[in-house]
């Protein structure tokens, strides 16, 4: 019945929802384990308390992972990537471990396959060393892997501000935090109060010119910018670290969504490349988005996307009922809240902009 593909926050909820209505479900994840980020975030969530709120990144998966496990609808394929979607023979070719392939119809598709890391352009960027914020978060709380002795994060958002913390919580010295923007911190403000207590400076309107080293980092050239962006001269430092760490965003993972030949726009304040959806989150007549690969915003908020979207497939499925439709009406409204900050009103233009009434006019 239904295909999801990407197994973080997202595709678990909507295999959850459309699994206990009876759904036949397949999940596959690229990874050794379902999870997504949920595998890697240590820090206490905020958001409603029905849903993510007060738990940890982490135990939040392990509970979404074992509501699964007692659905015999659902098969969970770990280690599997979708590597192909061919919209006439409609099949998602898949690569299994040994090299096997698989090839899957299904009624419905799913794409939650989240989004990878944005970079910095700057001499030696790609020498040992050079990690980004997500990539350091693994080592750290999954792999309990230090990345370095004494590092620099470059990035002022709540990701690179909590890995900054998860640095510091396991002994890791954090020289400093740095980002080109001007204006303020971009992360919440409980994060940054956090690292700053511990005597780490938050450098604003500074970016990396140059990691210093060959085969490892032996340190950065740090350099304050004009208000156009240019290095300002004369200005330039060295920092003496190990690694360096970047946590400048994230691009959604578009890869497999754009095969299914859909209307993508580049949307800014989403992250970049986005398919056109409707209210049901279809982006092309069989398929659906939810996540970071649609918008880019927090775990909650691809929970409840998730959760959305698998109900709304239920429907379509022909599964629904008076229970289903009272819980799209939650799910809707715990959405709406979780975007009621008014540091959202340009993510919410931004949604709507991009969400329209029916998928196939467009698509027509």
């Amino acid at each position: 019945d239904f295909l999801v593909v990407g197994g973080g926050p997202a595709g678990m909820q909507a295999s959850i929802e459309a699994g206990q209505r009876g759904a036949d479900i397949i999940i596959i994840d690229d990874k050794d384990r379902l999870g997504g980020q949920l595998l890697k975030q240590t820090h206490t969530f905020f958001s409603d308390v029905k849903y993510a709120a007060g738990k940890r990144g982490f135990k939040l998966g392990e509970q979404m992972i074992a509501e699964l496990s007692e659905l015999p609808n659902v098969k969970v394929l770990t280690e599997t990537s979708a590597v192909g979607y061919y919209p006439k023979e409609d099949v998602m070719l898949m690569k299994r471990p040994g090299n096997a392939t698989l090839k899957v119809r299904a009624k419905k598709y799913l794409v939650s396959t989240g989004a990878y890391e944005k970079t910095l352009v700057f001499e030696n960027n790609d020498i040992p060393g050079v990690y980004g914020a997500g990539g350091v978060q693994t080592l750290l709380n999954v792999f309990g892997v230090k990345p370095g002795n004494r590092g620099i994060l470059l990035g002022t958002g709540n990701v690179a501000l909590m890995v900054a913390y998860h640095l510091i919580q396991a002994g890791i010295e954090v020289a400093g935090v740095y980002a080109p923007s001007f204006s303020r911190v971009r992360g919440y403000f409980v994060h940054a109060a956090k690292i700053q207590r511990f005597g780490v400076p938050i450098v604003t309107r500074h970016t990396i010119v140059k990691a210093l080293g060959k085969n490892e980092v032996k340190g950065a050239v740090i350099t304050r910018l004009n208000p156009d962006y240019s290095p300002a001269e004369g200005s330039q430092f060295t920092v003496d670290c190990d690694f360096i760490c970047i946590g400048v965003g994230l691009n959604p993972a578009y890869d497999l969504v754009q095969l299914f030949n859909p209307k993508m726009v580049n949307n800014g304040t989403l992250g970049g490349m986005v398919p056109i959806r409707d209210k049901t989150f279809r982006f092309a007549p069989n398929a659906y988005i939810a996540g970071d690969c649609g918008s880019i915003e927090e775990a909650t908020t691809a929970m409840l996307e998730g959760g959305l979207a698998g109900l709304y497939v239920t429907e379509a499925l022909g599964r629904g009922d008076e229970g289903v439709t009272a819980k799209i009406e939650e799910y809707t409204h715990a959405l709406e809240e979780d975007r009621g900050s008014p540091f959202s009103t340009r993510l919410k233009a931004a949604i709507e902009e991009i969400t329209v009434e029916n998928i196939e006019e467009v698509l027509n």
